[in-house]
């Protein structure tokens, strides 16, 4: 039985089918000075009628244990319509970074509990530690390669609510078994009386 907390990793051939992010001149970003390249945001790209952006972290996102690697979000973006604030879109996630040696990539997902809830308060989940900042640096792994990195993401939509919903509720007996039905001006009403 795997751990909740478990990060899975794997290979394949083909590279993320919702967005990828391709940055050049990595070390000039990540040796940017203070508040500069210490986070980036990606252009928007759509997913199941949804708008989303792709943050980085290039050297980690150090509010949530991010230290010594590559810290990877994805943010449900503020120009999505909701009716009001009581909304969720729950998405599974699935963060890549490309071997530009082998042309395959590694893919990196929890193993359970995985599905995330996106709402107004938290609009931002990820992976603090995607890949450690020794390993995507060394050129022998294959993910650095001529100062370039390839990132991507997969967001599965597996539920959505807008915070429309109705409420029924069942009463067993109504209070008294009785209705009254008041009628106004019923002295003055005709002989026949039709229901409608």
């Amino acid at each position: 039985m795997s751990n909740p907390n478990e990060i899975l990793q794997d290979e394949r051939d083909f590279g993320p089918s919702h967005f990828a992010l391709k940055i050049e001149s990595y070390s000039l970003m990540s040796n940017a000075p203070h508040g500069h390249g210490k986070r980036y945001e990606s252009g928007i790209f759509d997913v199941e009628g949804y708008k989303w952006k792709l943050i980085l972290y290039p050297q980690g996102d150090k509010t949530c244990e991010g230290k010594d690697s590559i810290s990877i979000n994805v943010a449900i973006d503020e120009s999505n319509y909701f009716p009001n604030n009581n909304w969720i879109v729950c998405a599974y996630l699935k963060f890549f970074v490309l071997n530009q040696k082998t042309k395959k990539y590694l893919t990196i997902q929890e193993a359970k509990g995985a599905l995330k809830d996106f709402d107004n308060l938290r609009t931002e989940h990820g992976c603090a530690q995607l890949i450690s900042l020794d390993e995507l640096n060394d050129q022998s792994n294959g993910y650095l390669v001529n100062d370039c990195y390839v990132f991507g993401v997969e967001v599965f939509v597996i539920q959505s609510s807008s915070g429309n919903e109705e409420i029924l509720t069942m009463v067993k007996e109504p209070n008294g078994g009785t209705y009254t039905w008041p009628i106004k001006n019923f002295s003055k009403l005709n002989d026949s009386l039709q229901l409608q």
